[in-house]
């Protein structure tokens, strides 16, 4: 971004300074905001899941994500705090990851196959950071610029939300598509509690 000299201002001195030149300050507070919103993000969200499952909320935020990301380049040229509020609200949106997976674990995963899953399931930062990684340096490389990083990823991001929104389903007795047979290996094992569909968090009260 710090080459992109299409957009900034002469200093006093005569010199051009570009607006994507960030200072380290600024650079802190931009990987700050991620960080500050995925801490932030993951206590209501679980909530969320444990209320409403997590196809909805994990869809939502999917798209918050998405749009978020598209505006990344225009929050950069027009206002610096809007780009850390849009950084933040990317990271609230991320923590929706990892309170999905405890999820989704509980309610596919047989009892004998539950570190499979999770080892499946948290393999995806790796992925995503060498796929993502490789792709973003091509397109600063190509006349399309480092904004077009944003936008493509946004895009893509749309379809597989729209994907897991068609696809996925928060309880394996409530689809057709898992037969008996799975089913039952499933639920094998799994309490009460794993199997209700109610999972409000208990609470105690003290007389």
């Amino acid at each position: 971004m710090k080459n992109d000299l299409s957009d900034g201002y002469t200093n006093f001195n005569g010199s051009f300074h570009g607006i994507y030149d960030y200072d380290s300050n600024e650079k802190a507070y931009i990987l700050w905001s991620v960080a500050i919103g995925t801490f932030l993000g993951t206590f209501p969200l679980h909530f969320l899941y444990t209320k409403f499952g997590a196809k909805i909320p994990f869809f939502i935020c999917g798209l918050v994500s998405c749009c978020t990301t598209a505006l990344i380049p225009f929050s950069a040229k027009t206002n610096y705090y809007f780009l850390i509020l849009l950084r933040f609200i990317q990271g609230f949106a991320y923590s929706a990851d990892f309170a999905a997976i405890g999820l989704i674990n509980g309610r596919w995963a047989p009892v004998s196959e539950v570190t499979i899953f999770m080892s499946i399931l948290t393999c995806f930062n790796g992925i995503a950071s060498t796929i993502t990684n490789v792709g973003t340096g091509l397109l600063c490389e190509s006349s399309l610029g480092w904004k077009w990083s944003y936008y493509l990823h946004s895009i893509f991001g749309f379809v597989l939300f729209g994907l897991w929104y068609l696809a996925y389903i928060d309880y394996s007795e409530d689809t057709q598509r898992v037969s008996d047979l799975e089913l039952k290996k499933i639920q094998k094992d799994k309490s009460e509690a794993h199997l209700s569909k109610k999972c409000d968090v208990p609470y105690k009260q003290k007389s």
